[in-house]
């Protein structure tokens, strides 16, 4: 029987990068051949599911088969669950492996759906008068997934590599952790100068994480205070009297139009190519380009078409 050595950091590291590199030649496989039987509609439709079926194919064919993946191969390592007893992983726990590895962002959507009432919550507590209380979840799980994919799990992978590299170097990935899979290798490997750089990649990992989660508090506090300026401006700037307060309120009350840009429950306003923003994002510089280029007579740009206008050219919508 030969000897196995608890596998080193460094070798984890570059076995699940060879495995990362394998998988993505897979997906370009597979976009490729989508790419000539689909047309552009149905391309962008379908080509998201290509990094799922990718990771099937791929994990099912070497560890659900019980067989060494490229990268461990590539490596020497083997797979355990338990290094004291040497256990091999069971069929069962492949099975959840691939399962976690492979519709992660699938969980990401049911997660969306099953959290998005706490979101709503939130929404309800930074919301600054009544109107803006009444919305339907349905409209809010496109904006709550979207927080969740490019905000929440990037930290929690940030974190857990954090983790990895400063304390627990077993598991690189969070569904090898979930497993208990870890690694023996088949020849001692060890290299002193390279744990203590991927020490301080950890630290700059967590310190990132850090900075991402204020970053993050900081925006949601910039954007309430945004919230409350823009609200006491337009009461200031148009002096309703009691007749015209009514009529604001009411047309609140059933309107349905949310901008696009700030979220936010408003009066419609349109540019002329068309596309429809609240008149608040239009006229108060939101779309006005603050690069050093800049100047005065810069025209706007509408976000969607890149289309130049001026302020004069925003169209007011009464009856939308």
């Amino acid at each position: 029987m030969p000897v196995l050595y608890p596998a080193d950091i460094t070798e984890v590291i570059r076995a699940s990068n060879r495995d990362g590199e394998h998988i993505n030649s897979i997906i370009e496989i597979i976009v490729k051949n989508l790419r000539l039987h689909l047309n552009s509609r149905n391309l962008l439709k379908y080509s998201y599911y290509a990094p799922i079926v990718a990771k099937l194919i791929y994990y099912v064919s070497t560890s659900l088969s019980k067989k060494q993946t490229l990268g461990e191969e590539y490596m020497h390592l083997i797979q355990v669950v338990s290094r004291s007893r040497r256990e091999l992983p069971s069929t069962f726990i492949h099975i959840i492996f691939i399962i976690l590895t492979s519709f992660s962002t699938i969980f990401e959507k049911y997660f969306a759906k099953l959290t998005v009432s706490y979101y709503a919550e939130y929404k309800k507590f930074m919301a600054i008068n009544e109107n803006e209380k009444n919305f339907n979840l349905n409209d809010l799980l496109p904006e709550w997934s979207r927080v969740i994919k490019e905000y929440i799990t990037p930290n929690i992978e940030r974190l857990h590599l954090s983790y990895f590299y400063l304390i627990d170097n077993k598991y690189y990935s969070l569904s090898k952790r979930l497993t208990s899979i870890k690694y023996f290798s088949l020849s001692p490997n060890s290299s002193i100068q390279i744990q203590k750089i991927l020490f301080y990649t950890g630290i700059l990992n967590l310190i990132l994480s850090f900075y991402s989660l204020a970053d993050g508090v900081n925006r949601i506090y910039l954007s309430y205070q945004r919230k409350v300026n823009r609200h006491s401006d337009t009461f200031n700037n148009f002096k309703f009297n009691n007749n015209d307060s009514s009529l604001l309120q009411k047309y609140l009350e059933k309107s349905k139009f949310i901008c696009p840009l700030c979220l936010e429950t408003a009066f419609p306003s349109s540019t002329p190519c068309g596309h429809i923003y609240c008149f608040s994002c239009l006229t108060t510089g939101t779309l006005k380009d603050n690069s050093k280029y800049a100047n005065k007579n810069t025209p706007l740009k509408c976000p969607q078409c890149r289309y130049c206008f001026t302020f004069s050219r925003v169209i007011p919508l009464i009856n939308y």
